[in-house]
């Protein structure tokens, strides 16, 4: 018997038969349990967070099973973060220019109040109508850190 669906699995690094749903996998154990070769123990199936799917196994279940996953998704997400780092660095200088200019263009009036709401709502309004990005939020970071030094610029002076 060829399996239609082999995936590699990175949990165990090795090709895996994936299963859309657990009563698959039992189906498949309850057909072919007598024709595989895996030792004489009982067969299982579980679902695997890596493959997003459910596997069959001869193999008890162990709990560093799970952890293998949960390092997978934190070291991807730690390199996420690192590269993201990386290129709020590299691109500094512009999310800078573009903050002054944009914070250059909020009303006195506005500035003046010191309410951040007021600015945040012509901040939601003006990336808006001029189509400007930014969804991880780098370019508000900078026009509220400019508004900050403004308001203790006034206050002082």
């Amino acid at each position: 018997m060829k399996p239609k669906r082999r995936v590699m699995c990175p949990d165990c690094m090795r090709p895996k038969i994936l299963f859309d749903t657990e009563r698959k996998a039992q189906n498949f154990i309850k057909w072919n349990a007598s024709s595989m070769e895996y030792g004489g123990e009982t067969l299982r199936a579980y679902y695997c967070p890596a493959c997003c799917g459910w596997h069959v196994s001869h193999h008890e279940h162990q709990e560093h099973y799970d952890q293998r996953t949960d390092d997978m998704i934190g070291a991807f997400k730690r390199t996420n973060k690192a590269l993201s780092g990386i290129d709020k660095l590299i691109h500094w200088d512009e999310y800078s220019a573009q903050a002054r200019s944009v914070y250059a263009k909020i009303p006195e009036e506005v500035k003046a109040t010191g309410l951040k709401t007021r600015i945040k709502r012509f901040l939601d309004k003006y990336l808006k109508e001029n189509g400007i990005n930014d969804s991880n939020g780098e370019l508000r970071t900078i026009v509220y850190s400019l508004f900050k030094e403004d308001m203790e610029k006034r206050k002082s002076g």
